[in-house]
C-alpha cells in the first residue's frame, strides 16, 4: 500500500493528475479510511476545481487523522475556494492548535479573516507570520491589505513597499500599492504603479481598470473611459470596470450610457449595495429623484452602514416637494443615530472653564477650489489671515492640478487657499481617527465643517469631537443632524427667528449674509437686454436637474402659457444627454408648452457659462431647493431672479441674496404670485434694462462681496463662541 501511495504521489508531483487520481481511488477502494490517500485525492480534486468533492474527501481525512495539521490546512483551502469562509477559518484555527508554528496555516487564516471583513484580526495573524519570518515578502503584502481595509493607508503603503523591496515582480502587491496611493489622493503616483503592473503582466485586468480610475482622478476622462472599455472588451462582466465606466460617463455628461452601465452592474450584482448607490447617483443627475431615492434605500437595505447612500438619501430630502423642516431634521437625526453616536466618548470633550485668548481656527473641506464652497469662503479665510488669525485648512481633496475634480489646469482658488492658510494639511486618505488626532495635536479651538453630507465629507471626524467648538458653515443648506456639531452659522433670512427647533445645532446669525461671495475672475461684461433686440423675453434656469421637479415644470409652464412669445433656456450639466432633453420636452409638453419654446445647454467652461446667462432676460428660481451660486452669477450678469422661498434653509438662499441687495420685488409669497411677478417683470422692459445695467455694481458694492465687513462680523462670532460656556454645560 505504501508503494502504491508513493507511485500516486510521484505522478501527482509530475503533473500527471489523471493517473494520480486513478491510483488514489484504487487505494481507497481497498482501504476507504486511508488518511493519506483521502488527503492527497482531496488536494488533487481542489486543483482540478472539484471543490465539493475536495471538501468531502478532506473532511473524511480529518476524521480519520484528527491530529494532522496539514489535512486541516488543506480542508481550509478547499472550503475557502468554495466560498465557505467561516468554515475555512475554523479549519485553519484547528490546524494552528495542532501546529502553532505552521506559517502557511496562519497566513491562510489571515486571508480568510480578511475575506470575512475581520481586518484587525487578520492583521494580528499576518504580524505573527512576520515575527517568525521578517523577510517573507507575501506576508508584508498581506499585512498591507489588512491595514488598507482598516483605512490605515500610510501604514499599508509602507508594507506594500517593503514587500516589493523583497519581491519587485509581485504584480498583486504593486496593484495594491497603486490603490493605496489612489486613496491617499496621489493619482499620478498610482498611475505609475498601475502602468508598471501592465508592463509586467499585460493581461492583469484589475490593474487596467485601476489605471482608468487614476486617469479619471487626474481629469483624463476620455483616457479613463478607454481603459474601462478595454477591460470590458476582454471581460464583459467585469463589475468594477462597469462601475467605473459609469462614473466616468456621468462626469462626461453621457447620462444615458452611464445609466446603462449602472443597470448592468445591478443586474450582475443585485446584492451589491455599491451598484444600487451608483445607479442612484446617475438618476439624481438626471433629476429622477423618486427612482434615485429607491436606489439609495435599496443600497441601505443591503448594507445598512453605507454612509454614502445614507448621506445622499438625507441630502435628497431637501429636493423633495412636501418634505418640510421636521422631515429633514428627522432624516438627519437618523443618520446621526446610525453612524455617529458611537464616537461621542472617543474624542476630546468640550468641557472645562470659559476659554480666553484667540482660538486657532480649523476648516475641513474637500472643496478648497473653484466650487461654490470655495467662492463662498476664500475671501473670509484670506481676511482672517490678514487679521492675524491662525487658519488651518484640512484639505480632503487630491493634491495636484485637478484640485479634486476631473478638470484640467491648476486651480487658482486652491493656490489662494494654500496662501491663506497658516497650515495646509492634505488629509485625503487619512482615517477618521488619524485626522481627529491631528486636529487635537494642532490645537484647534474652533473647527468648521464646510461640507455637511455632501461628497467628501468628514462628519465622523466631527463625531469624535476633536475641537472644543464645532461649527457647520457655508457648504450645507440644512442641519447636519450631528449631536457633536455645536453651532450652525446662518443669517436671519436663511433661518428666521422661531425656527431654531428645526436644527440640531444652535443657530448663530451673521448680520448680513452667512456667506461672502467671490465673483469669478474675468467675468464677461454685461450686455444690453436681449429682449430689446429679439422682441420677446427669454427666461432661464442654470440650476442642476435635481432641482427641476414636476411642480417646478408646472409653474414655469404657467408663465410660458401666459406669455406666448416667451422662451425658456435651461442649462445644466445633465443636458448634454439627449434622453434628458427629451424627458424635459415631454414634461413641458404635458402642460401645453411645445418643444420649440425650449432650448438647452449642457456643461460648458465658466466663461461660456456666464456668457450663456447673458442670453436671458429673467432667471427663474426652482423650489423647494433654490439657487445659490447660480443666483449670484445671474445678478453678476445683470439678470434678475424670481424666487418663491419656503420654510427650509435650502429654499431660502435666493431670498437671502435678494433681500441683502434690497431686491424684494422678485420674491413671491406663493406660486400664483411667482407667476404674476414673472409675467409683470417680463412686460416691464425698461425696468429690466435699468436693472441689468446696475446689478453688477450693486452686487459688488453690497455686503455680499464686502470681505472686510464680513470678516469683522465673523471675528466677533468666533470670539463669542470661544468665550461661551461649553456645549454640555449649557443644558443643550
Amino acid at each position: 500500500m505504501v508503494e502504491r501511495l508513493g507511485w500516486a504521489l510521484g505522478h501527482h508531483r509530475a503533473g500527471r493528475l489523471t493517473t494520480a487520481g486513478t491510483l488514489y481511488r484504487g487505494i481507497l477502494a481497498d482501504q476507504p479510511d486511508h488518511g493519506d490517500a483521502l488527503h492527497f485525492l482531496g488536494v488533487l480534486c481542489q486543483q482540478l476545481g472539484n471543490f465539493d468533492e475536495a471538501v468531502t474527501l478532506l473532511t473524511r481525512a480529518v476524521a480519520v487523522r484528527p491530529d494532522w495539521a496539514e489535512a486541516e490546512l488543506s480542508l481550509g483551502n478547499a472550503l475557502l475556494a468554495l466560498g465557505r469562509g467561516e468554515d475555512a477559518v475554523a479549519a485553519y484555527r484547528r490546524a494552528l492548535v495542532l501546529a502553532p508554528d505552521h506559517l502557511g496555516a496562519r497566513k491562510n487564516l489571515g486571508v480568510s479573516l480578511l475575506g470575512q471583513g475581520a481586518a484587525a484580526e487578520a492583521e494580528a495573524e499576518f504580524r505573527q507570520v512576520l515575527a517568525r519570518d521578517p523577510r517573507r515578502a507575501e506576508a508584508h503584502g498581506d499585512l498591507g491589505a489588512a491595514l488598507f481595509h482598516q483605512g490605515r493607508l500610510t501604514a499599508a503603503e509602507a508594507c506594500y513597499r517593503q514587500s516589493l523591496a523583497l519581491e519587485p515582480g509581485d504584480v498583486r502587491v504593486r496593484n495594491n500599492l497603486g490603490n493605496a496611493l489612489l486613496d491617499q489622493g496621489r493619482p499620478a503616483e498610482a498611475e505609475a504603479e498601475f502602468r508598471q503592473v501592465r508592463q509586467l503582466c499585460p493581461d492583469y485586468l484589475e490593474a487596467l481598470s485601476n489605471l482608468g480610475v487614476a486617469l479619471f482622478a487626474q481629469g483624463q476622462v476620455a483616457e479613463a473611459i478607454e481603459c474601462h472599455r478595454q477591460v470590458l472588451a476582454a471581460r464583459p462582466d467585469h463589475g468594477a470596470a462597469l462601475e467605473n465606466l459609469g462614473v466616468a460617463l456621468l462626469a462626461q455628461g453621457a447620462l444615458a450610457e452611464a445609466e446603462v452601465c449602472c443597470r448592468q452592474v445591478v443586474a450582475l450584482r443585485p446584492d451589491h449595495a455599491e451598484a444600487h448607490y451608483g445607479l442612484g447617483n446617475v438618476l439624481v443627475e438626471q433629476g429622477r429623484l423618486a427612482e434615485a431615492e429607491g436606489c439609495f434605500r435599496q443600497a441601505l437595505t443591503l448594507r445598512p452602514d453605507h454612509r454614502g447612500a445614507h448621506g445622499n438619501l438625507v441630502y435628497l430630502q431637501m429636493f423633495l416637494p412636501g418634505v418640510g423642516p421636521a422631515g429633514i431634521l428627522a432624516a438627519h437625526r437618523h443618520w446621526n443615530q446610525v453612524h455617529a453616536v458611537g464616537f461621542r466618548s472617543h474624542g476630546r470633550r468640550s468641557g472645562g472653564p470659559r476659554r480666553s485668548g484667540q482660538p486657532r481656527l480649523g476648516f475641513v473641506s474637500p472643496d478648497f477650489r473653484s466650487h461654490p464652497v470655495g467662492f463662498f469662503t476664500i475671501r473670509v479665510l484670506e481676511g482672517l489671515r490678514r487679521a492675524g488669525h491662525e487658519v488651518v485648512c484640512y484639505a480632503n481633496q487630491p493634491e495636484g492640478p485637478s484640485g479634486g475634480l476631473p478638470a484640467g489646469p491648476e486651480d487658482p482658488l486652491t493656490a489662494r487657499f494654500r496662501a491663506a492658510a497658516s497650515l495646509w494639511r492634505p488629509v485625503l486618505g487619512w482615517s477618521d481617527d488619524e485626522l481627529a488626532a491631528r486636529i487635537i495635536a494642532d490645537g484647534i479651538g474652533i473647527l468648521f465643517d464646510l461640507t455637511g453630507h455632501m461628497e467628501g465629507n468628514r462628519l465622523l471626524v466631527f463625531a469624535r469631537r476633536p475641537a472644543p467648538v464645532q461649527v457647520s458653515w457655508a457648504g450645507y443648506m440644512a442641519t447636519t443632524g450631528l449631536e457633536a456639531m455645536d453651532y450652525l452659522l446662518a443669517d436671519r433670512h436663511q433661518v428666521p427667528d422661531g425656527c431654531e427647533a428645526d436644527y440640531c445645532e444652535r443657530i448663530v446669525r451673521l448680520p448680513d449674509s452667512f456667506i461672502c461671495y467671490e465673483p469669478p475672475a474675468g467675468a464677461p461684461p454685461v450686455t444690453p437686454l436681449p429682449a430689446l433686440s429679439r422682441g420677446h423675453v427669454t427666461f432661464g434656469s442654470f440650476n442642476i436637474l435635481a432641482k427641476i421637479n414636476p411642480g417646478v415644470i408646472g409653474v414655469w409652464s404657467r408663465i410660458l402659457l401666459r406669455l406666448p412669445e416667451a422662451r425658456l433656456l435651461l442649462k445644466a450639466r445633465g443636458l448634454d444627454s439627449a434622453e434628458c432633453r427629451r424627458r424635459l420636452e415631454a414634461a413641458f409638453q404635458a402642460h401645453g408648452v411645445l418643444p420649440d419654446r425650449l432650448s438647452f445647454l449642457g456643461r460648458t467652461s465658466q466663461a461660456d457659462h456666464l456668457a450663456a446667462i447673458r442670453e436671458v432676460d429673467i432667471a427663474l428660481d426652482p423650489f423647494p431647493f433654490s439657487g445659490s451660486t447660480t443666483t449670484l452669477e445671474c445678478l453678476l450678469m445683470g439678470v434678475p431672479v424670481v424666487t418663491c422661498p419656503g420654510n427650509t434653509f435650502a429654499s431660502r438662499h435666493s431670498l437671502g441674496v435678494l433681500t441683502t441687495l434690497g431686491l424684494t420685488e422678485t420674491v413671491a409669497g406663493d406660486f400664483d404670485q411667482y407667476v404674476e411677478r414673472a409675467a409683470a417683470l417680463a412686460a416691464d422692459r425698461p425696468r429690466l434694462a435699468d436693472w441689468r445695467a446696475g446689478f453688477r455694481r450693486r452686487l459688488l458694492s453690497s455686503p455680499l462681496c464686502d470681505a472686510d465687513r464680513f470678516v469683522r462680523h465673523f471675528e466677533a462670532v468666533c470670539a463669542a463662541l470661544w468665550a461661551a460656556p461649553p456645549a454640555e454645560d449649557s443644558g443643550r
